[in-house]
């Protein structure tokens, strides 16, 4: 990767954090629809992934389909 310049961008999840996240999404406690600050269809991942880059929101969502 040094050789290359490529960066990585790390992301960690807890384990005892993704569980209790989820119960509360599931749960409805949070409004999850509010996170998201764009979607993009697959064929614009590339897109997608320059908006989420500079990190000014939380969610960006590549859908499938």
């Amino acid at each position: 990767m040094r050789r290359e310049g490529l960066t990585l961008a790390w992301c960690r999840r807890m384990a005892d954090v993704f569980p209790r996240a989820m119960d509360l999404a599931l749960r409805g406690g949070v409004a999850l629809p509010s996170v998201i600050i764009d979607r993009f269809p697959l064929a614009e991942a590339a897109e997608a992934f320059r908006v989420a880059a500079p990190r000014r929101g939380l969610e960006v969502v590549v859908e499938p389909v």
